[in-house]
């Protein structure tokens, strides 16, 4: 799943290029780069101290015997700002993202979707035969867990990376659909993570042991699945930016990234068809929030794809 929850350790994620595995992906994976780190010392001078054969006098930072400067002019053309100011772009993925999650749980409207937390339609459970099903297709699946293992795996905590393999885009060459992408991740896994709290479903595999998944089991529960409410909010927002009629292979991808963790025994088909309705829900709210609007709309993410 995308990466929430980490610390400023992950601020060079998006940011340098020493850190070029994770944004590629778009997504970390761990703490990979625990940010850049620049110690400054003493460093010796290029040339030998007067009269002093092999003693070259150590520079501190700022060098004493340059004078102060300023960055007056930070933005591109020239234009003055002031001390405040800090622009959009500078903003790392990882935190634009955290930003816009702010805006999504203050997110209301007067019809449905009215927030994040009211969303209508979601599906639980009605029957012990309905849940037998469920668990009887998800013992049938396991014969394609060698099939599918290394796939799903990747899929694990880089589901951008399969969408980028599609597209190929990155935070170089698509920056505004890149964000977006974050956006989608971040948000999605919030509005999954509080709609898990409410409906507490059981993973599979506490129902039936013999499902014994080939990986942890993530400590949350099934019901919605977080990877299909992530994949298809990446799907939608995706869709948003691209040129009409290309949106078939990005839904066809969140589905397989769904289905692959039935494969695996974690989710529930019913939760992949939450999540998947969910995301449509939660799209409706995030294209009201004032960044993705600004990113949508003004700043026109769909430039990028204009060839």
């Amino acid at each position: 799943m995308g990466a929430i929850g980490l610390t400023d350790a992950t601020d060079a994620t998006d940011a340098t290029d020493a850190t070029d595995a994770t944004d590629a992906t778009g997504q970390v994976v761990g703490l990979v780069k625990a940010g850049t780190v620049r110690p400054i010392g003493l460093s010796p001078s290029p040339t030998a101290a007067v009269g002093v054969p092999g003693y070259y006098p150590g520079h501190k930072w700022p060098p004493s015997n340059v004078a102060p400067w300023a960055l007056i002019n930070p933005h591109p053309g020239g234009a003055q700002v002031e001390a405040r100011d800090y622009r959009e772009e500078s903003w790392s993925t990882y935190h634009l993202a955290i930003r816009v999650l702010s805006e999504f749980a203050r997110k209301k409207r007067s019809t449905d979707p009215k927030s994040y937390d009211s969303i209508s339609g979601i599906t639980d459970w009605r029957s012990r035969a309905e849940i037998m099903r469920e668990l009887d297709e998800l013992i049938l699946l396991i014969d394609y867990r060698p099939q599918v293992m290394q796939e799903a795996l990747a899929q694990r905590s880089n589901i951008l990376g399969y969408f980028q393999g599609i597209l190929t885009f990155n935070a170089r060459s698509h920056p505004l659909s890149f964000a977006l992408c974050h956006i989608a991740l971040c948000v999605g896994q919030f509005v999954a993570m509080h709609y898990k709290g409410i409906y507490k479903r059981p993973r599979p595999s506490q129902l039936s042991p013999s499902l014994m998944p080939p990986i942890e089991v993530p400590g949350h529960p099934a019901f919605p699945s977080g990877h299909a409410t992530e994949a298809y909010l990446v799907a939608h927002m995706l869709k948003e930016v691209m040129p009409a009629g290309s949106d078939v292979p990005l839904y066809r991808m969140a589905e397989r990234i769904a289905r692959n963790r039935e494969v695996l025994g974690l989710h529930y088909p019913s939760d992949t068809v939450a999540g998947r309705h969910i995301a449509e829900k939660a799209m409706i709210l995030l294209k009201e929030c004032a960044t993705v609007n600004d990113y949508l709309v003004t700043r026109n993410a769909k430039r990028e794809w204009i060839t």
